[in-house]
């Protein structure tokens, strides 16, 4: 998508989101699932979307997807997924854990919750 398209779409494509999850009862978590996005540009408009959770696939950039919310404020929870359910190897768990290890260096997040799949 042109740059130029952005504003319209994002302000639909919000608008949209938003009216998709209105009909729930309080206690229901909305989630939104960022997968093999750069979308360092676009963090502002993810936030406006009031999901309750982001969860992004983070095993593939070990964990530098992350970085952004260490300079972008992202005002609900952010699950960072650890293991890639599309990739054919099988993460060890000294792997996993090392992933961990990189997600909680983000000491500016402090809403991230760890899945074993984004």
């Amino acid at each position: 998508m042109k740059k130029k398209d952005w504003d319209f779409y994002f302000k639909w494509s919000i608008k949209v989101f938003r009216l998709s999850s209105s009909g729930v009862e309080d206690e229901t978590k909305i989630y939104t699932h960022m997968y093999y996005s750069e979308f360092n540009d676009i963090l502002k408009h993810i936030a406006d979307l009031y999901a309750d959770v982001i969860t992004l696939e983070t095993s593939r950039s070990r964990m530098k997807l992350l970085k952004a919310f260490s300079k972008f404020y992202y005002p609900n929870e952010i699950g960072a997924g650890v293991y890639d359910i599309h990739s054919p190897r099988i993460p060890t768990v000294e792997k996993i854990f090392d992933l961990i290890q990189k997600s909680s260096n983000r000491r500016l997040i402090r809403n991230i919750d760890i899945n074993p799949d984004c």
